[in-house]
């Protein structure tokens, strides 16, 4: 009997499923519904007496002829379980009993996944969920007593396949494709004007995007890029406009874009007198395009000037990174260089491209505004007036915001941050000022079980 009715409310909860999940017009029409408390229900032989999750009774209805009982209470009554998932308004009849998920709390962190320009930390809970740690208020990430005012605050209920929060705009990607965005959306880039305090469907399909100032990039499944926002300052576009097809991926560069096109060919975003801006080829043979330049298929990275010419950066790069204004590349002997790069609002009037030995011995460039490396063996660096600096050790992981927030992961899976109001200061303003240098600020342990980023 408790499979045969366990196969009936199973069917029944497939249309359901389907009407909520439908939404649209069927989902606001009205029903004559005729409420009878006469009416009875034997379960068994037994009265059945409806209640709701907090135990109050429920009602039962007529509409059109049919009787209707409450879900949950008429499974219960057979012995069934039944949970429902309001991220997704899925209700779940099963006949065991569901696997209890500890209630972990907030600081219960899985993943980290990025620290934001004004030093929020973006971390994933162990139930998929995405939250967000404004440090920059100072408040510890993991306290749970801070939740409403805005320390520590449930952004998405799933975990995004890719993630960028900017200054004004945060954006997520989902694992069907789908972008979402939230923040300041009087510049287009959300497709509509005004605020989106909470996420927003952008697009679908999209297999990768970039965002900078006032506009945002995404290439799709059919390698078509789509711009949404504005650039250039002769208009909005709030609909997505398709700039090209056969493109593989593309990178913010100074106020534009650089664009790698699957035959391997470079090309630039640059400002038209329209709503749309267009691309312009500079050259081929690339296998990639990041916010500091091209590297070829033989690992040498390209500056890309002004008028559009292509200048030799540094052979056998590895990986590339940024500390403020300074463009930095990793090659493959662990040697990390660094040169002028750009800064938001396009070319400085003059850029010193010479690729200056910052560090050795390093193997991750920590971007952020501040020179901050991993070394080799593990130790978390910095480089001072006075030299180097080691703020930790056995640190597997770092990410860094613009403006008082450094956290690392170490070996042993713990969070840890360093943060202080003097982030921009040298040492030597930090003294002028009377404050602690950020350097001294002793790290501070956030949470245990921390994964690295994907």
């Amino acid at each position: 009997m408790k499979r045969q009715l366990f196969a009936f409310l199973a069917g029944v909860l497939c249309m359901a499923a389907a009407s909520w999940a439908g939404g649209g017009a069927s989902a606001a029409e009205q029903a004559s519904l005729m409420v009878d408390p006469n009416i009875q229900v034997l379960v068994e032989g037994q009265p059945f007496h409806p209640t709701d999750v907090n135990g109050d009774p429920a009602l039962v209805f007529v509409a059109d002829g049919t009787t209707y009982a409450p879900l949950r209470a008429l499974a219960e009554a057979y012995g069934l379980y039944v949970t429902y998932d309001a991220s997704t308004r899925t209700a779940q009849v099963t006949a065991e009993p569901p696997e209890e998920v500890p209630d972990e709390g907030p600081a219960a962190f899985a993943r980290v996944l990025d620290v934001a320009p004004t030093g929020s930390l973006y971390v994933t809970r162990s139930d998929g969920s995405l939250w967000n740690g404004a440090w920059g208020d100072g408040y510890p990430v993991t306290d749970p007593e801070q939740n409403a005012d805005g320390a520590l605050t449930r952004v998405l209920p799933w975990t995004p396949a890719a993630l960028d929060v900017g200054q004004w705009n945060g954006y997520a990607l989902d694992e069907a494709g789908v972008l979402w965005g939230w923040g300041d959306a009087s510049r287009g880039k959300l497709g509509k004007e005004g605020y989106a305090g909470g996420p927003i469907r952008i697009m679908a399909s999209v297999r990768s995007f970039c965002q900078s100032g006032g506009w945002l990039l995404t290439v799709t499944e059919g390698d078509a890029l789509w711009f949404l926002g504005t650039y250039g300052g002769h208009g909005i576009a709030y609909t997505p406009v398709e700039l090209a097809e056969n493109v593989d991926r593309a990178s913010p560069w100074g106020a534009g874009a650089l664009v790698l096109k699957t035959d391997g060919t470079l090309w630039r975003m640059v400002p038209t007198e329209t709503d749309v801006p267009a691309l312009v080829r500079l050259g081929e043979g690339f296998a990639d395009v990041s916010p500091e330049g091209a590297v070829d298929r033989q690992g040498t990275l390209w500056d890309v000037g002004e008028d559009g010419v292509l200048q030799k950066i540094l052979d056998n790069t590895v990986s590339t990174g940024r500390w403020g204004d300074r463009n930095l590349a990793l090659d493959s002997e662990g040697r990390l260089w660094a040169w002028d790069g750009l800064n938001g609002d396009g070319q400085p009037e003059s850029r010193d491209l010479t690729p200056q030995l910052a560090a050795t011995h390093c193997r991750f460039p920590v971007c952020g505004s501040q020179p901050v490396y991993i070394s080799d063996s593990g130790a978390l660096c910095v480089l001072l007036d006075s030299g180097v600096k080691v703020l930790d050790r056995e640190v597997v992981y770092a990410a860094s915001g613009w403006y008082d927030v450094l956290a690392y992961i170490k070996r042993d899976g713990s969070l840890w941050s360093i943060r202080g109001g003097s982030l921009f200061s040298s040492e030597a303003e930090a003294r002028a000022l009377g404050v602690p240098h950020w350097t001294e600020t002793a790290p501070r342990k956030e949470a245990d079980g921390v994964l690295l980023p994907e």
